[in-house]
């Protein structure tokens, strides 16, 4: 019971509540509004369709297998073949064989170009180096030059198995097999053991080594 004195006041106050519960009931109802770069992503993927491209998943599978240096048999296996069915649309997986037949068309096109960009420069810089891992060897050779805009430039040229004695016959034979395609006079640089000394003293073109002699 509300005193005579005091009713006003008491309408004024039901008038205010319900006018706080009404505004709190409308904004429950209605949706949430989308952020003008999530209604730009939307707008997109409709038009696009959305989803990845079968071609799009055979160039991530391959680079995932090459880069983290995985067997073939990956691709067929169960929960991997499960994750292409689940993209959106549904892709299928390659198998061992077609992966493997991808893999090389990649590096064939990649090895092409990289030949075109080593034919377009005068000189190239051509580094060597051996290592052991698990009791096996190595010789990596990579390749540097400046390109047309003069930046330095990068490449793996080959990563060959040595077995047995690293003798330097042997190092003089990977390092000449890797050059000979570049068909390019090139200045190699390796560290100063015995082996790398005596294959570029005993392999090496006379006015390289009379060059040497001189400085």
């Amino acid at each position: 019971m509300v005193h005579p004195s005091l009713l006003p006041k008491f309408e004024q106050h039901k008038t205010a509540a319900r006018q706080k519960r009404s505004a709190s009931t409308a904004g429950l109802s209605q949706t949430p509004s989308l952020p003008k770069k999530a209604k730009l992503q939307t707008t997109l993927d409709t038009k696009r369709g959305g989803g990845v491209t079968q071609i799009a998943v055979v160039d991530l599978i391959i680079k995932y297998i090459v880069k983290e240096m995985l067997p073939l048999r990956t691709v067929e296996m169960p929960l991997f073949v499960e994750l292409g069915s689940g993209l959106v649309p549904p892709q299928s997986v390659l198998c061992r064989k077609t992966l493997s037949v991808w893999i090389n068309i990649k590096y064939a096109s990649m090895l092409s170009d990289l030949k075109a960009q080593l034919t377009a420069v005068r000189q190239v810089c051509t580094s060597a180096d051996i290592w052991s891992s698990h009791n096996k060897s190595y010789m990596g050779v990579t390749a540097h030059w400046i390109g047309e805009s003069f930046e330095c430039k990068s490449a793996t040229l080959a990563c060959r198995r040595l077995k047995g004695a690293h003798n330097y016959d042997g190092i003089a034979e990977v390092i000449s097999e890797v050059h000979l395609p570049l068909n390019k006079r090139t200045s190699t640089v390796t560290d100063n053991t015995s082996n790398f000394a005596k294959a570029f003293k005993t392999f090496a073109a006379p006015e390289i080594l009379n060059l040497n002699r001189m400085n």
